[in-house]
């Protein structure tokens, strides 16, 4: 797995129209947008997450969060960024994201074509490629749930967020500044997507999960609120197949309890208590590219 790239990717941006943050950007922009783009390559064998295809994919998501991005590289690399900011000039637009430590930075511009297509200028002196549209939002998973539940688990941070594994005798700070020996095998971690729209998911490396040595993007394919956390309706993705959910993709179903304990999370079935690290913190770094 290709969890630790170079060089944050500043990739995407849209505009039409004023100035507006994100959050108070055009409701057309913010529906035009959400959902997923493939970048260079049009999908003429139907929806990205039912073929695979070599092309980067852009995943756009406003319903829940003021404004979001994710980028995916084909077949293991997740980046999520933060859109703060949209500026839109006619039928360009710039995008601005919130980096990891507060600030904000360019993420490159984008030109409305049609319905189904834009120009995706990534700046930096690279050539703009057009990105088609590439399949519909998947709303089911998680509609009934507020975003500050969601946020519980996938934060609203550019880069990736995980959690790791709390380990008896040694403090959590410790654990989340890596300032520790403690083995491997007992510093399991886990990166949580419940946002989407289109890919959700939980990741997991480090030791023994359910009998397998690492979570490979199984499926989140429900999302359910609970006084104490969340209940995660899950399915084994197997590396099956000619896209990232068909048939052949498709394991078992299992569940996921999340309880919340504030600075730490437990799930009963994994037989495990996981540290929420500050975004600071070089373990609360899940995968991502920098």
């Amino acid at each position: 797995m290709n969890m630790a790239a170079a060089a944050f990717a500043a990739f995407v941006v849209i505009a039409v129209g004023g100035v507006a943050h994100a959050g108070e950007s055009d409701q057309s922009i913010r529906d035009y947008l959400e959902g997923d783009w493939l970048v260079g390559e049009k999908p003429e064998n139907g929806a990205c997450t039912g073929y695979w295809y070599s092309g980067t994919e852009l995943e756009f998501e406003f319903r829940k969060s003021s404004g979001r991005m994710l980028t995916f590289e084909h077949f293991d690399l997740f980046t999520a960024v933060v859109i703060s900011r949209i500026d839109r000039q006619g039928d360009r637009l710039s995008l601005e994201a919130k980096t990891r430590d507060g600030g904000y930075a360019p993420i490159g511009k984008l030109r409305i074509l049609r319905p189904d297509r834009i120009e995706v200028d990534p700046g930096n002196g690279k050539s703009a490629k057009v990105a088609y549209r590439c399949g519909v939002p998947d709303l089911a998973v998680n509609t009934a749930v507020p975003i500050d539940k969601l946020a519980k688990l996938t934060p609203l941070l550019s880069g990736g967020f995980s959690f790791i594994e709390a380990v008896p005798g040694i403090p959590d700070a410790d654990l989340c500044r890596r300032e520790t020996s403690a083995p491997a095998p007992f510093r399991r971690w886990l990166q949580f997507e419940l946002i989407g729209p289109d890919h959700y998911w939980v990741f997991g490396q480090g030791g023994n999960f359910l009998g397998r040595t690492t979570i490979g993007f199984d499926f989140v394919r429900g999302v359910q609120a609970t006084p104490q956390g969340l209940k995660l309706a899950m399915q084994r993705h197997l590396e099956a197949g000619g896209g990232w959910d068909v048939p052949a993709s498709r394991g078992e179903t299992y569940k996921l309890t999340i309880l919340d304990h504030g600075g730490r999370i437990e799930i009963p079935e994994l037989a495990g208590v996981f540290v929420r690290c500050s975004p600071a913190d070089e373990a609360s770094r899940g995968m991502h590219r920098y």
